[in-house]
């Protein structure tokens, strides 16, 4: 499940049309990774999205008092 939620973030907006929208963000560490080759700039990309995610879900836990011990169940 996790691999087609991967592919998915970055295969979508390549379907969708480019030059469209702006570039989402899983686009813009594809490209960092695959295209120009800077891998510093893609890891650090990848972990600032990885704090932002793990963040927001941290806020929304605390806001809907719901415990990881609930979430594991």
């Amino acid at each position: 499940m996790t691999f087609m939620l991967s592919a998915g973030s970055i295969a979508v907006p390549g379907l969708v049309g480019p030059g469209l929208h702006p570039d989402w963000f899983s686009q813009v560490i594809y490209r960092n990774f695959f295209e120009a080759g800077n891998w510093n700039i893609g890891s650090a990309y990848s972990i600032a999205l990885l704090i932002a995610c793990v963040g927001f879900i941290l806020v929304n836990m605390l806001v809907f008092r719901v415990g990881i011990r609930e979430i594991a169940k």
